[in-house]
């Protein structure tokens, strides 16, 4: 670029600086005569009612001195930059005599504030005025119009003001707030000019963050799986394909229109990027003040066109590729307002995003393919958190609060800096990590209890099983058979879930089963009579340790003890058979675990147990899927799979706090997906489903394509409506 194209460029620059900053210095003189009144008029110390007295008076004689320096100083430095020395980082600091330290900290505390909000543009800001001006050192600190340059012109322009030290942070308070706070639309604009004049025309407004991010991607990626990594990789490239194929439906469908329509909305050049930037920011503005007169698809094109008028653009026109992103971004968003996997209360306010990433993708077309953009996380992280949403598990409204709250600040504030999308995204995130892990905690009990009671079930089955085959082979007497199925069943149960199945406890334990039912069965030949003999001692310590397991008392176990004895004795011929062994109920062929136990022996149907075509059905359910429930009263209730029993089948599912909203079996779930009770929401990300929506009704040629159609036929209808749009 030679030298007099650069002067030009600067000098239309500082046009630019003037036209935006002159109001925005205009209002902060109007705040500051109101502050410093209030501040009088409430104000109890004399002397300090004066100071601020006379600082209101000073600063409405000065006010126009002062904003004509602030200006000059800032665009005669602009202007003497090609040729000047480039500044230190002291002299950029150097805002305030030394002495006024706590000025001084001030105004280093609202410039930190202010590259800090702006840091994506400054970013891109920094390495265009490097490449222009041949510093490829140049800092933030000096760069000719960042904050600290702004700041430095307009305390350098207050230093002759007669203002006490309280009065003069009043005033540089309110330049943070009405200057420094509004440079978002002003950077976005100066990136614009300086891309559109032919300096780093592709240079992508990322900030040092996002720089950072992606100039570490050994470190991240060494921390990953290999699995993850090919995974990541492969939904990169799938995401930049899907966006390239809709963009290319769309450019077809848009060229079919134009073969039998009016519109010349694509043809010969396009707004400047400058203007069409500039009049979305008005749409903005209009849809931040007015939510529900916001611009559906049709009428969007047509509004930013009038506005771009309104700016002085002297033929309004979009170029194909403008508004073949406009179409796109259009379409994505009415797929976001009609998404099924999303709570109706939530829809139209994730649909509210368009006009804020719409921007962002016409200044960064990598936007949409970009899956570490800010814009694209944080639309994305809303959208998981909004899926896992219900009324039940927000009683408060906190989180359907927060949501609305991220959104309408993204609306309403954002002006061109996408740093508004990381600042919200971080906020958004510490929000969900502060309760995320109280929900991890409670959703981790919620599986201890039902893993703990799915392993008791099948202990007591086991159990059951094995003590049914020996009682049925022989039918022991009815006392033996109540010992076996009450406290030694229970007594079994316990070692299965300790020990396990195959331990030597649990098999010795099933070997006194087996002794005291040969028991009942021994004949009278010395044989058995010294086998019964032998065995006394041992069968009496096995019964005594068993149950003082499962808390008999020491009467009790005595009793039982003495049963044992007689029971032996009798079988010795020692003494007449006692009326005891034949007390019990002698039809019951089940165990009984005993008063106490959870009876809650419901068969289970096991993996064999169900029918294939079932388990066709639901193979693909993991855990973290998000299921709907509607109930019998039509209550809506999303909860996600937390764990899927591997004894039974059984699908447990917590909300997003982690509590516990219900299990089901397999076929029961099954069932409940056929009548429409329960539906399956999809995993994959808010937007990806809106691309993979948009692309296949593309190809369809429905309702995306119809779209299209009106919206071209809305574009030439409103050719004719140019000199009415002209005099609004």
């Amino acid at each position: 670029m030679t030298r007099e194209a650069v002067q030009r460029l600067l000098t239309s620059l500082g046009e630019l600086l003037r036209a935006r900053l002159t109001p925005a210095l205009k209002a902060l003189f109007d705040a500051a005569d109101d502050s410093l009144f209030e501040m009088a008029e409430h104000c109890t110390d004399g002397m300090r009612q004066q100071a601020f007295f006379n600082g209101m008076r000073e600063c409405r004689r000065q006010r126009g001195h002062l904003e004509r320096a602030t200006l000059a100083r800032l665009i005669d430095r602009l202007q003497e930059t090609r040729d000047a020395p480039r500044p230190t980082g002291a002299d950029a600091l150097s805002l305030v005599p030394e002495e006024e330290l706590e000025e001084t900290v001030a105004v280093s505390g609202m410039i930190e504030r202010a590259e800090s909000s702006n840091a994506r543009a400054l970013h891109a800001l920094t390495q265009r005025f490097g490449f222009l001006l041949g510093d490829v050192q140049l800092s933030e600190a000096n760069l000719p119009v960042g904050p600290a340059r702004i700041s430095k012109a307009f305390a350098n322009a207050c230093e002759p003001l007669d203002l006490d030290t309280e009065a003069r942070l009043v005033l540089y308070k309110l330049f943070d707030r009405h200057v420094l706070g509004t440079l978002g639309t002003l950077y976005s604009e100066i990136n614009i000019q300086l891309a559109d004049a032919g300096v780093l025309p592709t240079l992508s407004a990322s900030s040092p963050l996002s720089e950072r991010r992606k100039s570490r991607p050994e470190e991240s990626m060494a921390s990953a799986a290999p699995e993850q990594r090919h995974d990541d990789a492969e939904l990169a490239a799938e995401t930049t394909a899907l966006v390239g194929r809709a963009l290319e439906l769309i450019t077809r469908r848009r060229a079919e229109l134009q073969g039998t329509s009016k519109s010349t909305q694509s043809q010969g050049e396009g707004l400047s990027a400058a203007t069409l930037l500039g009049a979305l920011t008005r749409v903005q503005r209009q849809v931040a003040n007015h939510p529900d007169h916001a611009p559906k698809a049709g009428t969007l094109k047509q509004q930013i066109l009038r506005e771009s008028e309104r700016l002085g653009a002297a033929e309004a026109r979009l170029s194909s590729q403008d508004e073949h992103t406009i179409d796109l971004l259009g379409l994505l968003f009415q797929h976001v307002e009609k998404d099924d996997n999303l709570p109706e209360p939530l829809q139209p306010t994730l649909a509210r995003m368009h006009l804020p990433m719409l921007q962002t993708a016409l200044s960064e077309p990598g936007m949409l393919s970009d899956e570490q953009h800010p814009a694209r996380l944080l639309l994305d992280e809303l959208g998981q958190a909004a899926q896992g949403w219900s009324a039940n598990a927000d009683p408060g409204g906190r989180m359907l609060s927060r949501i609305r709250s991220v959104v309408d600040t993204v609306v309403g504030k954002y002006e061109g800096d996408s740093g508004i999308f990381e600042r919200g995204l971080r906020e958004f995130r510490g929000f969900v990590d502060a309760t995320r892990r109280r929900a991890e905690l409670s959703e981790q009990r919620a599986v201890e209890a039902a893993m703990g009671r799915e392993r008791l079930q099948l202990a007591r089955r086991k159990v059951r099983q094995a003590l049914q085959v020996r009682l049925q082979a022989t039918k022991p007497l009815p006392w033996v058979r109540q010992v076996l199925n009450r406290p030694w069943a229970n007594y079994l149960v316990l070692l299965w879930l300790r020990q396990g199945e195959q331990s030597e406890a649990y098999t010795d334990a099933l070997g006194f089963a087996d002794e005291l039912i040969w028991c009942t069965q021994a004949s009278s030949s010395p044989d058995d009579a010294h086998r019964l003999r032998s065995r006394k001692g041992m069968l009496e310590t096995q019964l005594r340790q068993g149950l003082t397991t499962v808390a008999y008392h020491d009467s009790e176990i005595e009793d039982m003890l003495t049963e044992l004895n007689g029971l032996l004795a009798w079988r010795l011929g020692e003494i007449d058979p006692p009326e005891y062994l034949q007390r019990g109920d002698e039809a019951s062929e089940d165990t009984d675990f005993g008063p106490g136990a959870d009876l809650d022996l419901e068969d289970q149907p096991l993996p064999d147990d169900i029918d294939p075509a079932t388990l066709e059905r639901i193979r693909d359910l993991r855990p973290g899927t998000w299921v709907e429930f509607t109930g019998e009263d039509g209550e809506v209730e999303r909860a996600k799979l937390s764990w899927i029993s591997p004894i039974s089948g059984r699908c447990l599912f917590v909300n997003r706090t982690g509590l516990k909203v219900g299990e089901r079996r397999p076929i029961d779930l099954v069932e409940d997906l056929e009548k429409g009770l329960a539906k399956v929401l999809e995993a994959a990300s808010l937007l990806r489903r809106a691309l993979n929506a948009v692309v296949e009704e593309l190809q369809g040629g429905a309702p995306a394509a119809e779209a299209i159609a009106d919206d071209a036929s809305d574009a030439s209808d409103g050719e004719g409506d140019d000199a009415r749009v002209s005099g609004d």
